[in-house]
């Protein structure tokens, strides 16, 4: 059953963003015309579109002041506003203040229209939230001979601040760098205390079926048996 307030929200939700993307800022949607289709039971519908005059990014303003997150935010200024890529660098904003153990945090972006200049202003706040700190590392899947060679690996020490990307990086590494022969499935798991603000990790390691052994006798990877 069509309903205009619902198409609305699909234009406002799916196409509006794709104009943004293009620095059309302020593009409407001013008529809608719906008429009956011929030969079935659908609708034609008809969305006139004015997409207005094209935005450039112009200042990008830090609640803080650091000039280093115009950097980690990847922030193109003074070519045309690419609200997609925008809020691409809003998420790489909260991701960088996670991975200093604010789990919670949250980046909010708020945009000003310069109508004389035809930029758009990008202000960005900072609600950090609480630290959480890394409390222990349990492994499992390993032997008494090989899981001292994984946490010597481990470099998050107890009482760091809680970067949430390092366990499955960590666990990348390890299969990059060919640790083990014969590694099979790995995965890990983070269990985050909001009253204490301390997390737990545990990785877990599993063999694949052995393989014929062709590998140089001095070589220090280790296998699962």
């Amino acid at each position: 059953i069509y309903k205009e307030k619902d198409f609305r929200d699909v234009l406002d939700f799916k196409i509006r963003p794709l104009y943004e993307a293009r620095g059309h800022l302020k593009v409407s949607f001013p008529e809608i015309q719906v008429e009956p289709a011929e030969g079935n039971k659908g609708l034609n519908i008809l969305v006139t579109v004015a997409e207005g005059e094209e935005y450039t990014l112009g200042e990008v303003r830090f609640a803080n002041n650091e000039e280093d997150w115009l950097r980690v935010g990847q922030f193109r200024q003074g070519v045309t506003a690419n609200m997609a890529e925008v809020e691409a660098g809003r998420r790489r904003l909260e991701l960088a203040v996670r991975r200093n153990g604010f789990l919670d945090a949250k980046v909010t972006a708020r945009r000003t229209l310069n109508e004389e200049r035809k930029t758009v202003d990008m202000d960005f706040e900072f609600m950090p939230g609480e630290k959480y700190v890394f409390q222990r590392l349990q492994v499992k899947g390993l032997d008494i001979l090989t899981e001292p060679a994984v946490r010597k690996l481990w470099r998050m020490q107890p009482g760091s601040p809680f970067n949430p990307e390092y366990p499955e990086s960590f666990l990348n590494k390890i299969r990059e760098d060919g640790v083990f022969d014969n590694l099979g499935d790995t995965r890990s798991e983070v269990d985050v205390n909001r009253q204490t603000r301390l997390v737990a990790v545990t990785l877990y390691f599993k063999g694949e079926a052995p393989k014929p052994d062709k590998r140089d006798p001095r070589s220090r990877r280790r296998r699962f048996e």
